[in-house]
């Protein structure tokens, strides 16, 4: 354990950050996507998974099953669509936001594999209960931190 400036205690790797009034400690773990566990177990540690960087892409069935069944357990997953995917990605998505809070939307992929998002709504952000978990579908913009308010980020 290291200690602050202030004499609390700190875990080594835990990361403090101040935002919107609060301090949010937490640990991040990162794996690489092909290293993605299968047994939906093996996230229980974890409070949410976020899916950025190519990484929905590159998840093969099993791994997709395996997070799905996290979530329906009561996981929460937050996705960002960077790059183009399979057909395989696309029927993960559907499961997941199949009861979302705007269920209209409707998810394809284009003839290059990215995802078209059709929606009343540009680039709209898509929130879920799947089970007892939640997910999160964030649009593919330049600048997020423009786009989620207080309301979105809770």
């Amino acid at each position: 354990m290291e200690r602050t400036t202030e004499n609390r205690p700190q875990l080594s790797g835990v990361q403090r950050l101040e935002k919107i009034g609060r301090t949010i400690i937490y640990f991040a773990g990162q794996w690489s996507s092909k290293d993605l566990p299968q047994d939906p177990l093996s996230y229980c540690a974890f409070d949410v998974v976020l899916l950025a960087d190519e990484s929905l892409a590159a998840l093969q069935n099993e791994q997709l099953d395996g997070l799905l069944a996290w979530v329906r357990a009561g996981g929460s997953v937050c996705i960002v669509p960077d790059a183009p995917m399979k057909p395989r990605q696309l029927q993960f998505l559907r499961k997941l936001f199949e009861h979302g809070a705007d269920n209209t939307a409707n998810l394809s992929l284009d003839t290059e594999g990215r995802l078209q998002v059709v929606s009343d709504e540009s680039d709209p952000i898509l929130m879920s209960h799947c089970g007892l978990g939640r997910a999160v579908l964030l649009p593919n913009v330049e600048d997020l931190s423009s786009r989620l308010g207080k309301e979105d980020l809770g």
